[in-house]
């Protein structure tokens, strides 16, 4: 993804993720380690992902869980009815 935002794949990432939504297929982000990298990919629609900026590899399946938890979280907007890490609103 970091290539994306330089521009060098930004067209060939969003052709990607358009097609995944014609199909009705979900497209999965890898190496996310910024949260620069998370907004570009849920700029492009993207609703699954995966890096250290989610949590550490693993091959446990139970620990896969929490990081769609964490990429769902961080790609909401922060406000005060968004619950932060803890569960309370963030302001």
């Amino acid at each position: 993804m970091c290539q994306g935002e330089h521009g060098s794949n930004a067209h060939a990432e969003e052709e990607y993720s358009g097609f995944a939504k014609e199909i009705g297929a979900v497209l999965a982000a890898e190496g996310i380690e910024t949260e620069a990298e998370l907004s570009a990919v849920a700029e492009l629609g993207m609703t699954a992902g995966q890096g250290y900026l989610l949590g550490r590899p693993s091959v446990r399946p139970e620990e896969w869980a929490l990081w769609d938890e964490a990429f769902q979280h961080r790609r909401r907007p922060k406000t005060s009815t968004n619950p932060g890490p803890n569960g309370t609103p963030v302001p």
